[in-house]
């Protein structure tokens, strides 16, 4: 069973390398090959990419096109949206208010901004940085968006906007990845330092740290690379939406060569205590029915396992493009990767990082060992689930789990082995589910990951299926 997710000490692991110049040439080729055949084969019209190995950058690199109507070329200083990788950075600069005793994590949100409605519950700053809030939001496609937002949001707009969120569980009962939670952090690191995020971007991060090209989305806006959707064979830019609106959830840009080496920093220790370090970096404990589990989120960070490989960072999304930012602690590698297409048969910045990463560290994709599922998991696992999304229910058959979805038929969950099922593979991609171990009989949860790093969580609500 997959009992326990690592904590992800806050140094910088080494290993311990025999021929870097050989290495560093294979790092070289791979991403070359990669990254141009994304470009060329796969509707990507552009694409950066960064590698650093032991704390250094070997590789930061531009491939295809920024701006496809002026035929400008993506290179390593070209502006890009990180997107939801954001995050992290959002959690950092409420850290260091903490650090500063200007708040408490711990503390009730609306101690902070009173305007906040979480409809009743006490959901404190931590649980806004972790996703445990019980709030939840429909993504929002900025090509469907309001004329609105193509102008800077009005003063509390964006706390009118977080408002909307819906309560769909306790705080902490689950894990649930919302916008609206790191909206609510941004306006309180505004509320509390009298400056906007953008200023809090630049002052408390990017210069101390020497970062020519980090900050908000709105002040480099200029630079920024356009963004496609790729949709009918065409790649077409995306709405205009004002950076602004996204505030704490992802409103950070710059290029991708200091985005990497903001990481490197944060984990060297030269943005945060140990302490915040350590909060930031270790999974999220759930509570629910009396029982007790942790998930792989820390604060801004994703936690999880790349065919045995500790993988920590997180992703992003948008109309007009994807990222992900991937350490591998035991290895001493660290692959960024942002693409300014998205759409149908395009693939992510998280499908392209994982064949980098596949090649990177010799991991086999190829096959994967059907094994026969432990008893107590049998007995445990069966029941009705629910996440934001939607209802599904995971009966044993046997020696056999089935899930079904609505009216869809019955699939088997492949067992890998370590309580994990395997619900996709395809060469250097997997989706891997799985059910966190509690101290009841039944499972309370069931978690999705996307090539290592978790992305959603669901809920048992029901021994039994309808």
């Amino acid at each position: 069973m997959r009992f326990a997710i690592p904590v992800v000490t806050f140094s910088l692991m080494t290993c311990a390398c025999v021929d870097t110049a050989a290495e560093d040439q294979k790092v070289a080729t791979v991403l070359d090959e990669v990254a141009t055949l994304s470009v060329e084969a796969r509707n990507i019209q552009g694409l950066a990419a960064v590698v650093a190995r032991n704390g250094s950058i070997i590789l930061d690199r531009g491939y295809g096109l920024a701006h496809i109507e002026s035929n400008v070329a993506m290179t390593d200083r070209t502006v890009m949206d990180y997107f939801s990788i954001g995050k992290h950075i959002t959690a950092a600069l409420l850290l260091r208010l903490a650090e500063r005793d200007q708040l408490e994590l711990d503390s009730p949100a609306k101690l902070y901004l009173p305007e906040a409605d979480f409809e009743g519950a006490d959901v404190t700053v931590r649980q806004l940085l972790s996703h445990t809030s019980g709030l939840w939001e429909k993504e929002k496609d900025e090509n469907e968006l309001p004329e609105r937002f193509g102008e800077p949001p009005p003063e509390g707009a964006i706390l009118e906007w977080a408002n909307q969120g819906e309560r769909l569980a306790n705080p902490e009962e689950t894990w649930m990845y919302s916008n609206g939670g790191y909206l609510f952090a941004g306006e309180i690191a505004e509320r509390l330092t009298g400056e906007t995020l953008e200023n809090l971007l630049v002052e408390e991060l990017g210069s101390p740290l020497g970062l020519e090209k980090f900050g908000g989305c709105a002040d480099l806006d200029a630079e920024l690379a356009s963004g496609y959707s790729y949709e009918s064979g065409e790649a077409r830019l995306i709405a205009n939406v004002d950076a602004k609106w996204w505030g704490g959830a992802g409103s950070v840009c710059g290029t991708a060569g200091d985005l990497m080496r903001w990481w490197l920093a944060l984990r060297a220790g030269r943005v945060l205590d140990k302490v915040s370090m350590e909060q930031m970096f270790s999974p999220t404990r759930l509570r629910r029915k009396n029982s007790q589990a942790d998930f792989g989120y820390g604060l801004g960070i994703r936690i999880g396992e790349f065919w045995g490989n500790t993988k920590i960072g997180h992703t992003g999304s948008g109309s007009g493009g994807t990222s992900v930012l991937a350490e591998y602690p035991e290895s001493g590698l660290t692959i960024l990767v942002i693409v300014n297409t998205a759409g149908g048969g395009v693939p992510s910045a998280a499908d392209i990082e994982g064949e980098i990463a596949a090649a990177l560290l010799d991991v086999d994709t190829s096959t994967i060992e059907r094994i026969p599922i432990p008893d107590d998991v049998l007995t445990s696992a069966p029941g009705k689930y629910r996440s934001a999304d939607e209802d599904f229910c995971v009966r044993a058959r046997g020696a056999e789990l089935w899930r079904s979805i609505g009216e869809s038929d019955a699939e088997r969950l492949h067992h890998m082995g370590g309580g994990q099922f395997v619900s996709f593979h395809g060469g250097f991609s997997s989706s891997v589910e799985y059910f966190l171990r509690t101290d009841s009989a039944k499972a309370q949860w069931f978690g999705y990951d996307y090539n290592g790093l978790p992305q959603d969580l669901a809920i048992r609500i029901g021994d039994k299926c309808d």
